[in-house]
């Protein structure tokens, strides 16, 4: 677990992606990832897998919802060290890295390294316009922010093992860093086959391959300098991304607004019921009005029971089983009467008028061909998903050339 103790952007996003992207002699790319994850006051390493060869693995194995911070390096980014002073423009650094260069055809990037000196990183845009279009193409439109060179390392270094800082210099891959007081302040290359397999930050052994992007994704957790600085495209991308962040906070805004209103009218409504109960309770001392009260009730409670006795209260589904029923009849079969909920018989010392059926209760009574056709009809009848049980409770068939009487009884779920 690594814990940092300048995390005054954790209330963006609890997940962040870094994303480095490594673009190599011919033109084609190179993705390493690093995602980290909040938890509480530390920040925790979800997943970090370098050498991804195509932007549809990188797609997989990104979460989607969370915001990613992209690092270009590679072929075409230009990284020199210039002395320089505060109020100098980006056309007068630009030319500094690249006389006579047109401010319109590179983006360059600043990285303070004193009062008068800095790293400036240069790429052409329409090198940073090719990848911002890649990720675009494919959907990954959360970009959170942009940077040039392995210089977004400086948000870590103070939390780099000391034993990987010998002598003031860490060096991993290609890269060899000069470090003063937590800040890169020299950059050499040197040969890839130097460097430590891992380097330990905080708690966490990031594989050296990882480690800009695993600073790229710190990077969202504190306060870094700006990437890019001039480049249109990403400044409509970063925009698109605060946008879309505005709406997401409105949207809980609302929620949240809808949830206080529900709150409110749940203590309306408690303040209302306690008085309610209270309302009860004297009416409780009427007994008269309660005894009359408990007769009502009665007598609904003897008719609810009617009701329900004889399906009152349940939708009416006997069209729906006439229209399954015969629409599933073969020709060989002839109905000659259907009788959905039929009248149960009184008993012999039933004197009452009331009568009840038989709820969920279906007979039928016809004539058929052959007793055949009638079993797989039955059982055609029996497969469907509101039927409980069928029974034949009556065949009868004088000879083998008249046709069968039957009486069958069908029960509904």
């Amino acid at each position: 677990m690594f814990k940092s103790t300048r995390l005054n952007k954790l209330f963006e996003k609890t997940s962040v992606n870094g994303v480095e992207v490594v673009i190599q002699l011919d033109g084609t790319f190179v993705f390493n990832l690093v995602c980290l994850k909040k938890e509480k006051s530390s920040i925790v390493t979800e997943k970090q897998k370098s050498g991804i060869k195509n932007i549809e693995d990188l797609k997989s194995e990104l979460d989607l919802k969370a915001p990613f911070v992209i690092v270009l390096n590679g072929k075409g980014i230009i990284n020199k060290k210039i002395a320089c002073k505060e109020n100098n423009s980006v056309k007068v650094l630009l030319n500094k890295v690249l006389p006579n260069a047109s401010e319109s055809e590179f983006c360059i990037q600043i990285t303070p390294i004193d009062e008068s000196n800095a790293f400036v990183s240069v790429i052409r845009s329409s090198s940073l316009n090719e990848i911002l279009g890649l990720f675009n193409s494919n959907k990954l439109a959360n970009i959170r922010a942009c940077y040039l060179g392995p210089f977004v390392l400086n948000t870590c270094i103070e939390f780099v093992e000391k034993k990987a800082l010998e002598d003031g210099k860490l060096t991993f891959l290609n890269y060899q860093f000069d470090i003063i007081d937590h800040q890169i302040a020299d950059l050499n290359s040197v040969e890839s086959s130097i460097g430590a397999g891992e380097i330990t930050i905080g708690d966490d052994k990031v594989e050296s391959a990882s480690v800009i992007a695993f600073a790229a994704a710190f990077s969202c957790f504190v306060s870094v300098p700006n990437g890019v600085l001039n480049s249109q495209e990403l400044d409509a991308a970063l925009l698109n991304y605060n946008e879309k962040r505005k709406f997401e906070i409105r949207g809980w805004a609302f929620l949240i607004s809808v949830f206080a209103l529900l709150l409110i009218n749940f203590l309306f409504f408690s303040n209302y019921w306690n008085k309610n109960n209270e309302i009860t309770s004297q009416l409780e001392l009427n007994k008269s009005s309660l005894n009359r009260v408990d007769t009502l009730k009665k007598e609904l409670s003897q008719k609810k029971v009617f009701l329900e006795q004889n399906g009152l209260l349940e939708n009416s589904m006997t069209s729906f089983y006439a229209d399954r029923l015969a629409s599933s009849l073969p020709n060989s079969i002839t109905w000659t009467n259907l009788d959905i909920h039929p009248i149960k018989k009184k008993e012999v010392n039933d004197e009452s008028d009331v009568m009840y059926f038989e709820n969920k209760i279906i007979r039928i009574t016809g004539n058929c061909m052959h007793s055949t056709d009638l079993n797989d009809w039955m059982k055609q009848v029996k497969s469907k998903d509101w039927v409980k049980k069928i029974e034949l409770l009556n065949y009868q068939q004088d000879n083998a050339k008249d046709n069968g009487l039957f009486l069958l009884e069908i029960v509904l779920k």
